[in-house]
């Protein structure tokens, strides 16, 4: 069996241009069987062009794309074996939700007599075997959102795609929803294409994260690789609150380097050998606010308070170091806040913590 075969998806050198516009400019990525990615990035960075060419809505204006192993140029959307859930759910107002889970069934001439129990083997499956004969009106968005998981796996396809799937939910049914599918497709067995520009979400459901900007992947790893170990600062900063603090780095023995700034002077990790003028960066979420520096072997800076935004959870530092630099710091919330605007206060992290990258490589344009 060769790799291609193990792969529910492909793609090699996929570009698509409209006219002059490049929109996906090279592409290059393959999905095992039975595993989750999502293409993740901010709008019009190309990902739902790439997910529209794996349904056959377009084709590559150059490149190949395999399913299963199997080139699908030319080949019509509805003959691929994908199964397909958007934003919309796409549902016939027209139709109850046993006709609509039948459709693709109908579409593909299976017997008469299969139909039904596939039907309910299907609607059972999402939990929603009781709402069989109910017209999409008569259903929450939750609901029907199960009733457009259960129509895309009804016809058993060999690869999944969900574009942007939960979007039209509010947080709390999004959130369910999310581990709802993530279990269902364990249970599959199904690869899973997921279009998406929450980061969480990305991280919640994926094996695999494309993180895609002006029609390029970034990084391609797991969930863990691109939040804590970025390529670039796009990615980096694409995850959440992110600090940013001009530096030199000298390189030193064992892996570290000398970093200089208005911050003072630092030895930290140094995994990819950076040298010269550099940006160093830390997220919100890795600081620690004190009266005092930290005693641990922290990074301690000084700093004055400018303010304190308190959000639920959380309360959001926003500090002004010495040298005028600008560093937040996330922090849970207490009983009693401990810090006021206009405090001097220490900003801390470990040193691990720290992300290095060249100052001019910042992966395009941020976020």
């Amino acid at each position: 069996m060769s790799a291609d075969d193990r792969h529910a998806l492909a793609l090699s050198g996929v570009h698509k241009s409209f006219g002059d516009v490049e929109v996906v400019k090279g592409v290059d990525l393959a999905l095992r069987e039975g595993t989750v990615l999502s293409l993740l990035g901010p709008s019009g960075c190309g990902k739902t062009t790439l997910l529209r060419m794996v349904a056959g809505f377009l084709r590559p204006s150059r490149g190949e794309i395999r399913i299963a192993g199997e080139p699908v140029d030319g080949i019509p959307s509805h003959l691929r074996k994908l199964g397909m859930v958007f934003q919309s759910y796409a549902l016939f107002p027209h139709m109850t939700v046993a006709n609509n889970v039948a459709f693709g069934l109908k579409m593909q001439g299976v017997p008469r007599a299969e139909i039904a129990p596939k039907v309910m083997g299907a609607l059972a499956t999402v939990h929603m075997e009781g709402m069989a004969e109910r017209f999409p009106r008569e259903l929450s968005g939750g609901q029907q959102q199960r009733i457009a998981l259960a129509r895309a796996i009804v016809t058993s396809p060999r690869l999944m795609l969900l574009d942007e799937p939960f979007g039209a939910l509010d947080r709390q049914l999004r959130e369910e929803m999310q581990l709802e599918v993530k279990r269902l497709q364990r249970r599959l067995g199904i690869a899973f294409v997921f279009v998406t520009h929450d980061q969480e979400e990305a991280l919640t459901l994926s094996d695999t994260i494309a993180v895609m900007n002006e029609g390029r992947i970034q990084q391609l790893g797991t969930p863990r690789e691109v939040f804590e170990q970025p390529e670039n600062l796009f990615v980096a900063n694409f995850f959440g609150l992110l600090n940013t603090l001009p530096a030199a780095v000298t390189p030193q023995a064992g892996g570290l380097a000398r970093v200089e700034g208005g911050f003072g002077a630092w030895s930290l990790p140094n995994p990819r050998g950076h040298s010269g003028r550099a940006t160093l960066a830390v997220r919100a979420t890795d600081v620690a606010v004190s009266a005092a520096p930290a005693p641990d072997g922290s990074l301690s800076v000084p700093g004055t308070l400018e303010e304190v935004i308190y959000k639920g959870t959380s309360v959001l530092y926003q500090i002004r170091l010495k040298d005028g630099a600008a560093l937040e710091a996330t922090g849970k919330t207490e009983s009693r806040l401990p810090f006021a605007r206009g405090d001097a206060v220490w900003a801390s992290w470990q040193p691990d913590k720290s992300l290095l990258f060249p100052a001019d490589a910042s992966g395009g344009a941020r976020p």
